[in-house]
């Protein structure tokens, strides 16, 4: 199906199952011409509604940024961007309770396409005041920061030593001297 009102040219496909549900997904692909731009738009549930959707800003075959809906509600809650032109979605933004703001916003910190560090606003001002570190990318977190005050220093850092999914040492209390740390 294709169709060019408005200088747009619109492809539906139906021929791709891309969550792995054995479902064929409905895929839309927009080009607007006038712009280089491309759209490419996922139905996963056949709802009518997009479930994620792919920008390339540049129209290079490059996914610029990438738009998900993460809980199945209808609105695109969680964006994925490619911050320096490599290919890789590499920082990521999350509005989790649909409230218009983004409470939560991740880093890819080595370029390897996945998010390894997580800040999360959880008292709504708009600054991170939790963070999450899964050095590894095995979706574990090894670390969890937490700075409740916001005043750049953390008051509690748990750790992971051993990698079993337990938390094994709590630290508290920055101080900034040669022992910043005082265990609990």
């Amino acid at each position: 199906m294709s169709d060019t009102d408005l200088g747009m040219e619109v492809d539906t496909y139906g021929d791709g199952d891309l969550n792995g549900d054995g479902i064929q997904d409905d895929i839309t692909v927009e080009n607007y011409s006038g712009g280089n731009e491309t759209y490419i738009s996922v139905d996963f549930d056949h709802d009518g509604v997009s479930d994620a959707i792919a920008f390339d800003g540049g129209n290079d075959g490059v996914i610029d940024r990438l738009d998900v809906d993460t809980d199945g509600d209808g609105a695109l809650d969680t964006q994925y961007f490619d911050t320096d032109g490599d290919g890789s979605l590499d920082y990521m933004e999350a509005d989790t309770n649909a409230d218009g703001y983004v409470d939560q916003v991740g880093f890819d910190n080595d370029g390897d396409g996945v998010i390894e560090t997580i800040g999360i606003d959880s008292d709504g001002n708009g600054h991170a005041d939790t963070f999450t570190v899964d050095a590894n990318g095995d979706g574990i977190a090894e670390s969890v920061i937490t700075d409740a005050d916001e005043d750049g220093v953390a008051e509690t850092i748990v750790t992971d030593v051993d990698g079993d999914g337990v938390f094994d040492t709590t630290e508290i209390g920055y101080d900034g001297g040669a022992n910043p740390y005082t265990s609990a």
